[in-house]
């Protein structure tokens, strides 16, 4: 993967969040937020599976805390389905983290230049 094709991606998120804060505050629907954090959930999943082991192994807290804030969402969200207006605020927060981290990415993408990644 190379530096472009990170930072792209890293954009893309953060467009796609800010889409679904719109869609929100708009429109006073949680859906798109929902499905936002249900996708960072996934692509979280996705990219640290295959290093769970080595990370329990290692201790490595940050890596154990990302899946565990993944797994929260996951269930957060799903159970938003069924009572949407008791699980607000969790959805809510969950999509704060969810942002930060994607600046954050952003950020770091677009002051590092990285010549290969993986």
């Amino acid at each position: 993967m190379t530096n472009e094709v990170f930072t792209g991606l890293a954009v893309s998120a953060v467009i796609i969040e800010a889409l679904a804060l719109i869609f929100a505050l708009v429109y006073g629907n949680l859906l798109a937020v929902v499905l936002v954090n249900l996708v960072c959930s996934l692509i979280i999943f996705i990219v640290n599976l295959p290093s769970i082991g080595s990370a329990i192994a290692s201790q490595d807290v940050f890596i154990l805390l990302l899946v565990a804030l993944a797994v929260l969402a996951v269930a957060t969200n799903l159970l938003w389905f069924g009572h949407p207006k008791q699980l607000r605020w969790f959805v809510w927060i969950e999509f704060s983290i969810f942002t930060a981290i994607s600046l954050a990415l952003l950020i770091f993408t677009l002051t590092f230049k990285i010549n290969r990644l993986f």
